[in-house]
Protein backbone atom coordinates (compact mmCIF):
# COMPACT_ATOMS: atom_id res chain seq x y z
CA UNK A 1 0.00 0.00 0.00
CA UNK A 2 1.48 3.24 -1.05
CA UNK A 3 1.10 6.82 1.49
CA UNK A 4 -1.22 8.92 0.48
CA UNK A 5 -0.27 12.51 0.44
CA UNK A 6 -2.61 15.15 2.46
CA UNK A 7 -4.36 16.57 -0.37
CA UNK A 8 -5.40 12.92 -1.50
CA UNK A 9 -6.76 12.15 1.70
CA UNK A 10 -8.78 15.48 2.73
CA UNK A 11 -8.78 18.94 0.94
CA UNK A 12 -9.31 20.25 4.39
CA UNK A 13 -6.29 18.24 5.91
CA UNK A 14 -3.89 19.42 3.16
CA UNK A 15 -5.16 23.16 3.92
CA UNK A 16 -4.13 22.87 7.43
CA UNK A 17 -1.01 21.55 7.07
CA UNK A 18 -0.01 24.98 4.63
CA UNK A 19 -0.95 26.69 7.56
CA UNK A 20 -4.15 28.17 6.73
CA UNK A 21 -5.71 27.75 9.47
CA UNK A 22 -2.81 28.35 12.32
CA UNK A 23 -4.88 30.53 14.17
CA UNK A 24 -7.38 27.90 14.96
CA UNK A 25 -5.48 24.80 15.58
CA UNK A 26 -6.39 24.70 19.19
CA UNK A 27 -10.03 24.68 18.60
CA UNK A 28 -9.47 22.24 15.99
CA UNK A 29 -7.52 19.84 18.10
CA UNK A 30 -10.43 20.30 20.16
CA UNK A 31 -13.19 19.61 18.17
CA UNK A 32 -11.13 16.46 16.78
CA UNK A 33 -10.95 15.36 20.53
CA UNK A 34 -14.54 15.59 21.64
CA UNK A 35 -15.78 13.94 18.05
CA UNK A 36 -13.53 11.07 19.18
CA UNK A 37 -15.48 10.90 22.00
CA UNK A 38 -18.81 10.66 20.48
CA UNK A 39 -17.66 7.92 18.06
CA UNK A 40 -18.32 5.30 20.67
CA UNK A 41 -20.34 5.29 23.94
CA UNK A 42 -20.03 3.12 26.86
CA UNK A 43 -22.34 -0.18 26.82
CA UNK A 44 -21.84 0.17 22.95
CA UNK A 45 -21.18 -3.30 21.58
CA UNK A 46 -18.05 -3.50 19.02
CA UNK A 47 -15.98 -6.19 17.03
CA UNK A 48 -12.23 -6.13 17.76
CA UNK A 49 -10.72 -6.25 14.46
CA UNK A 50 -8.36 -9.26 13.13
CA UNK A 51 -5.20 -6.61 13.58
CA UNK A 52 -5.51 -7.29 17.50
CA UNK A 53 -2.48 -8.86 19.10
CA UNK A 54 -3.90 -11.79 21.43
CA UNK A 55 -6.64 -13.64 22.55
CA UNK A 56 -9.03 -10.59 21.62
CA UNK A 57 -8.64 -10.40 18.03
CA UNK A 58 -12.00 -11.08 16.13
CA UNK A 59 -13.79 -10.69 19.08
CA UNK A 60 -17.16 -9.38 20.33
CA UNK A 61 -17.03 -6.93 22.93
CA UNK A 62 -18.92 -4.05 25.24
CA UNK A 63 -17.15 -0.05 25.13
CA UNK A 64 -16.46 0.00 29.27
CA UNK A 65 -15.49 3.74 29.26
CA UNK A 66 -13.84 6.29 26.40
CA UNK A 67 -10.26 7.68 27.70
CA UNK A 68 -8.63 10.21 25.10
CA UNK A 69 -6.38 7.70 23.67
CA UNK A 70 -7.75 4.58 24.36
CA UNK A 71 -11.07 2.57 25.12
CA UNK A 72 -11.56 0.12 27.84
CA UNK A 73 -13.38 -3.19 26.83
CA UNK A 74 -15.00 -6.17 28.08
CA UNK A 75 -14.26 -9.27 26.32
CA UNK A 76 -17.14 -11.77 26.34
CA UNK A 77 -19.72 -12.12 28.71
CA UNK A 78 -20.56 -9.99 32.16
CA UNK A 79 -20.45 -12.53 35.15
CA UNK A 80 -21.38 -11.80 38.75
CA UNK A 81 -18.94 -13.84 40.84
CA UNK A 82 -18.43 -13.78 44.40
CA UNK A 83 -20.84 -15.17 47.37
CA UNK A 84 -23.20 -13.43 49.82
CA UNK A 85 -21.97 -9.84 50.75
CA UNK A 86 -18.68 -9.79 48.67
CA UNK A 87 -20.15 -10.15 45.05
CA UNK A 88 -18.44 -8.17 42.43
CA UNK A 89 -18.63 -8.51 38.24
CA UNK A 90 -16.39 -9.84 35.83
CA UNK A 91 -16.09 -10.09 32.24
CA UNK A 92 -15.43 -13.82 31.18
CA UNK A 93 -12.54 -12.35 28.37
CA UNK A 94 -11.17 -9.62 30.72
CA UNK A 95 -11.26 -6.27 30.33
CA UNK A 96 -8.45 -4.81 28.05
CA UNK A 97 -7.48 -0.86 26.93
CA UNK A 98 -7.42 -0.64 23.24
CA UNK A 99 -6.80 1.80 20.49
CA UNK A 100 -10.46 3.31 18.63
CA UNK A 101 -8.27 2.16 14.98
CA UNK A 102 -8.71 -1.49 16.50
CA UNK A 103 -12.70 -1.49 16.96
CA UNK A 104 -15.10 -2.14 14.44
CA UNK A 105 -18.58 -1.12 15.04
CA UNK A 106 -21.10 -3.79 13.97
Amino acid sequence: MSKKTWAEVSATAAEIIDGKFDGELDYIQQACQARKKTMFRRGQLVSVSERAAGPIACQQATIIKVNPKTITIGVGRLEKKGSGDFTYEEWSGGEWNISPALLVTP
